[in-house]
Formats: C-alpha cells, structure tokens, sequence
C-alpha cells in the first residue's frame, strides 16, 4: 500500500515539474519579447509612462494616508496617557477618601 502512495506522490512531482517548466519558459519567452532590451533607447514615450504616472500618485496618496494614521495614532496614544493620568489620579483620591472615611 505504501508503495502505491508513493507512486502517486512521484507521479504528481514529476508532473508539476514539468508544467512548472513548462510555465516558466512560456513566460521568459514573453519577457523577452515584450521588454525593451538594455542597449535600445525607445523612440517615444513608452507604453509604461501612464502605469509610472498612476503608480507615482498612488505613492503620494499612499504617504498622505500614511502621515495621517501616524498622527491619529499619536494623538490616540496621548489621549489614552492622559486619561490614564486622570483616571489614576481619580482613583487614589477616592482611594485615600475612602480610608479616611472608616477612621
């Protein structure tokens, strides 16, 4: 029984290596036709200028959602110390009111 597991377990290997393979050079072979190679200079603007454009915005939206969660968290964490200052205060002080109440 172990050896017909096993089989299996050989037989989905060697398959997925092959259509991994398979894959692999399908893409690299459209790579290669599909980009510029390094030595070409395009003649105009190229078909990736409008995706950098939205990828640069995106960037910058990216950074201001950024800057704003960082200042809401700090104004959060300050609050959060304060009313914990407050509260451990409020808590002493009913604390000590308490214990001069039962002398």
């Amino acid at each position: 029984m172990a050896w017909r597991t096993s089989g299996k377990l050989l037989s989905g290997l060697v398959v997925g290596v092959a259509v991994g393979a398979t894959v692999a050079v399908v893409f690299s072979s459209r790579a290669a036709v599909a980009l510029p190679r390094t030595g070409e200079a395009p003649a105009g603007p190229t078909p990736f200028a409008p995706a950098n454009a939205v990828i640069a915005r995106a960037r910058t939206l990216v950074d201001d959602v950024r800057t704003q969660l960082r200042q809401a968290l700090d104004e959060g964490r300050a609050t959060a110390a304060r009313t914990r200052e407050d509260l451990t205060t409020r808590f002493e002080a009913s604390k000590h009111g308490a214990d001069s109440d039962k002398t």
